[in-house]
């Protein structure tokens, strides 16, 4: 039986989208399932950065906190960062040629799109009350977005990228 989505893995599927491959190339099952995980991992990386930015300057009396959290999150998950990274970067130069990029300008690509979503599902399409209430959960939040069933979800796309590499599906 398959766990229920939480609303951080949704935000991570939708980040996955910032890599247009399937909609740049028909049919390319590996590229997209490719691009998928891959832009799911560097949702995954970039949430808390891009909250933690917002956040600071709609609820600067909790900056202090948020940036504890923050820190601990990048300590705490260190490897998988690390991993996540890797992967992340990897697929900026398997991009980088079909976009007719070079690799940093693929990276900044995907870097600025997949904050662009956040921004949006976090901030953009909503009041100042639910901004504020965003901001105010950010150590909750934070909890959350590491959680076991969202490490599993990075570690299981991970390891996707790995047998896609390999050639097996």
């Amino acid at each position: 039986m398959r766990p229920t989505r939480s609303p951080l893995l949704k935000l991570f599927t939708a980040a996955a989208l910032t890599l247009p491959c399937s909609l740049a190339w028909p049919t390319n099952v590996v590229l997209d399932a490719y691009a998928d995980h891959a832009g799911r991992l560097n949702g995954w990386l970039l949430l808390p950065e891009v909250v933690l930015k917002h956040c600071e300057i709609h609820v600067p009396a909790k900056t202090s906190a948020m940036r504890t959290a923050y820190s601990s999150w990048l300590t705490n998950n260190a490897q998988l960062i690390s991993e996540a990274r890797a992967a992340v970067l990897e697929s900026a130069q398997v991009l980088a040629p079909m976009l007719n990029m070079t690799v940093e300008q693929a990276r900044e690509w995907q870097r600025d799109s997949t904050t662009l979503i956040v921004e949006e599902v976090k901030f953009w399409r909503k009041g100042r009350m639910e901004v504020y209430g965003t901001c105010s959960n950010y150590e909750k939040m934070l909890g959350e977005h590491v959680g076991e069933p969202t490490q599993r979800a990075m570690r299981e796309s991970l390891n996707e990228i790995e047998r896609l590499k390999q050639g097996r599906r």
